[in-house]
């Protein structure tokens, strides 16, 4: 018992000191560019902090596939997220965090007779703190970066049920299978696959043009969707730049921003798609996803080892985690034939689908209801994601 409370005391203790050092850090590097400097000069640990202070990495870890027409409005070094009025940092959290890495390194330690002495610990708080601070970071951008997006689709009004001028008349617009929007929309399952989307004479030329992409054009690493050093990602949005150098990924994109106009004439209304859950169904209401715009569509590329843990792509519950997006669609291109020996997995209320991945196939699923994951590439392939918003679920 004795311990026990003598161990409660020095967690105690060890969560104030780190407390305090992070308010210190904070403030520091806050108040001026020389104590930011100070801050990294000082810290001793090759982890995320240091990676953070590194312009490009900051970028790439905290605004993946950001066009530069974003980034020159968006902070471009710790100090200056730190002075971020619009990021909420939960700094009770990063606290509790560091604590729980720091009582997890002397617990280690001890188990081995290495007992850490009260100067090495108090030598090591602050390097620990800045590491759990640089890990809320992130963790609070991509919260705001979902608030952003979840804020686009409630201001919307534009639902997709005009089709622009430039597209094919509505009754031409039907690029899926009447099984595949059921199967979609209408059934348990939430998720639909439609072969041979664009067409046999397309997949060259889209493999010339995301090739020719993917060696010239500046794009992220993929970090949010895969951790392969290699696998990189860009939005993408058919404008007049795309369209001339790029004219079959302009195609392939224009097609897929049809698809909202499209699934939106589905009948009847649908009562699955804004719901996590069978046992938390909403009323049936109209689909009412919003027509396409840019920072809805992302191309990726998968190298040979890639893979992609188990996500789901929204929420569809008001919560912080829902960022109005209601409709994956994940169209695949081979960079050779023939195929990579990948998987696209599908996991809902059902058994785990595998879904071998080939030229011209489009999935599509629920993003709040179905998670999605990627086994090991054994060659290189590409997808281009479309994520379709959709208007906020009734409170």
């Amino acid at each position: 018992l004795c311990y026990a409370l003598y161990t409660i005391v020095m967690k105690s203790s060890s969560q104030y000191k780190i407390q305090q050092s992070l308010r210190n850090s904070i403030n520091k590097m806050v108040t001026s560019e020389k104590g930011f400097q100070d801050i990294q000069d000082e810290h001793i640990l090759k982890g995320v902090f240091r990676t953070l202070c590194i312009p490009e990495k900051l970028k790439e870890s905290l605004f993946p596939g950001a066009p530069q027409s974003v980034l020159k409005d968006l902070p471009k070094t710790v100090r200056e997220v730190l002075q971020w009025k619009e990021l909420h940092i939960d700094l009770d959290k990063i606290v509790v965090n560091a604590t729980e890495v720091l009582e997890n390194s002397k617990k280690r330690g001890a188990e081995q007779g290495d007992i850490m002495d009260q100067q090495t610990e108090d030598a090591l708080i602050p390097h620990i703190a800045l590491e759990a601070l640089a890990k809320g970071i992130i963790e609070a951008v991509r919260a705001l970066n979902r608030r952003v997006t979840a804020a686009k689709a409630k201001a919307s009004q534009s639902v997709a049920l005009t089709p622009p001028a430039s597209a094919p008349p509505v009754q031409e617009m039907a690029q899926l299978a009447p099984s595949a929007v059921s199967s979609l929309l209408a059934s348990p399952q939430g998720w639909a696959v439609q072969n041979d989307f664009m067409g046999e004479e397309w997949v060259p030329l889209l493999r010339s043009d995301i090739q020719r992409f993917v060696e010239s054009e500046k794009m992220s690493a993929a970090t949010p969707v895969c951790e392969h050093s290699a696998a990189r990602m860009a939005w993408v949005h058919p404008d007049e730049a795309l369209k001339e150098r790029y004219p079959a990924l302009a195609e392939l994109l224009q097609q897929l921003h049809q698809l909202p106009f499209e699934l939106n004439r589905a009948s009847p209304p649908i009562p699955r798609l804004f719901c996590d859950s069978p046992s938390d169904r909403a009323p049936a209401a109209p689909l009412e996803l919003l027509e396409p715009a840019p920072g809805c569509t992302l191309l990726l590329r998968f190298p040979r080892g890639a893979s992609q843990a188990a996500r789901l792509d929204s929420r569809c519950d008001g919560s912080h985690l829902d960022s109005g997006i209601r409709i994956t669609c994940a169209y695949h291109l081979l960079g050779q034939e023939p195929g990579p020996g990948s998987r696209y997995h599908l996991l809902a209320d059902e058994p785990l689908v595998q879904l071998p991945i080939a030229s011209d196939m489009l999935v599509l699923h629920n993003s709040a209801a179905v998670r999605n994951a990627r086994s090991e590439a054994s060659s290189e392939y590409f997808a281009v994601l479309f994520f379709i918003l959709g208007r906020p679920r009734a409170s």
